[in-house]
């Protein structure tokens, strides 16, 4: 008789276990079993009052370059004997950064990869405590293929004196065009280029020859801050098609290159005249 009822009191308070476990729409869990860990949120930016980043947290980015750090003037009794950590992706670049009371910034030396990047700034004061500053992400977009950029990027051409250049669309608006500056192979042609009012571009005097050339376009951003740098590669070959240069082109360059063709032509032709001139005022 006693065994019978003990076991209708365990049957009780095992059916009274289940039903309050079995809520609608969970599993029925084992007593005692550890408790799921939670799903963790998505990473959010954390910013502390005051600081600056740069580039600003969840930023689209189209330079490959950016400058990254921050301004932590208005911590700044906080800042003062204090060390800092500045990761990028989980990497210390903390050495190759510049440090000053107010600022801390890092300049990548190569290309970011398209797509998603981290960094976190850690200040450590000091008593060894250490403070995360900020954390936050941005996103790289990639480099934009070049419409507006001729010998087109990629091109063989035959032309031993391609017009070289670039229309100003391919640039960031806030550049100050005083500031343009093009490189052919490293070389600084700046001064030997013409400039229109959507243009740069250059007209070798001479032969460049066979092989592979690289054109660099540089320039500031209109207040100062970080130089934009654009850079493509064409080839010289005599066996290309003598039409490759404008074939391959959009109809918008090949007018423009046209164009740029026919204001070097007309160039030449004032240069000769003023030789002319000069040369019959010497002979009278």
């Amino acid at each position: 008789m006693v065994a019978a009822i003990f076991a209708c009191l365990l049957i009780t308070a095992f059916c009274v276990d289940l039903g309050a476990a079995a809520k609608p729409g969970q599993p029925i869990k084992p007593k005692g079993a550890p408790p799921q860990p939670a799903q963790s949120a998505a990473a959010s930016d954390f910013v502390k009052d005051g600081v600056i980043t740069f580039p600003q947290p969840s930023s689209s980015l189209q330079t490959a370059r950016p400058v990254i750090g921050a301004d932590f003037r208005a911590m700044q009794n906080r800042a003062q004997g204090s060390k800092f950590l500045l990761l990028l992706d989980g990497a210390d670049v903390t050495a190759s950064s510049q440090i000053t009371p107010d600022y801390i910034f890092y300049s990548p030396s190569s290309d970011l990869a398209a797509g998603r990047h981290h960094a976190l700034l850690k200040m450590f004061t000091p008593d060894g405590q250490g403070i995360v500053v900020a954390d936050w992400n941005f996103h790289v977009a990639g480099a934009k293929p070049l419409m507006y950029a001729y010998p087109r990027p990629g091109d063989t051409i035959s032309a031993q004196r391609p017009v070289i250049g670039l229309r100003f669309d391919e640039l960031p608006r806030d550049l100050d065009r005083r500031s343009i500056r093009l490189e052919l192979d490293g070389k600084d042609i700046t001064a030997a280029c013409d400039f229109t009012d959507q243009y740069i571009f250059y007209s070798p005097q001479g032969n460049i020859g066979d092989g592979a050339h690289t054109v660099t376009v540089k320039a500031q951003r209109t207040g100062g801050g970080a130089q934009e740098r654009i850079a493509w590669n064409f080839s010289i070959s005599k066996s290309a098609p003598p039409s490759s240069a404008l074939a391959a082109a959009p109809e918008e360059s090949r007018g423009t290159q046209a164009s740029a063709q026919a204001m070097t032509g007309a160039r030449r032709q004032a240069n000769s005249i003023a030789r002319a001139t000069t040369e019959a005022e010497w002979i009278l």
